[in-house]
């Protein structure tokens, strides 16, 4: 996770999923991602000697650092890798105050 001036970044590793098997979700300063792997390889044809099947779910909760606005929330599933993006709340974020001449 990474924090810019106007955002939070998040890139999470997660080979073999389609991006419906994530559900994320924002609640107060609580970031959650959960997933759901399922893998099966079947033919009819031979005899196994080997065969290999990946699944399971995982969850994770990670704080953030700042409050967000959720509403504008966005993310990107793409080669094994989920990206989400999390805009800054717009009182969080960074501005200029500028000094009245006289």
């Amino acid at each position: 996770m990474q924090e810019t001036e106007n955002a939070i970044e998040l890139t999470l590793e997660a080979p073999g999923m389609n991006s419906e098997d994530f559900d994320i979700r924002v609640d107060g300063q609580i970031l959650s991602i959960s997933g759901k792997r399922s893998y099966a390889n079947e033919r009819k044809d031979g005899y196994y000697h080997i065969t290999e099947r990946a699944y399971g779910s995982f969850q994770r909760s990670i704080p953030l650092p700042c409050d967000v606005n959720e509403e504008q929330a966005k993310a990107t599933y793409k080669r094994g890798v989920l990206e989400v993006s999390l805009p800054k709340a717009v009182e969080v974020q960074p501005r200029r105050i500028t000094i009245a001449g006289s």
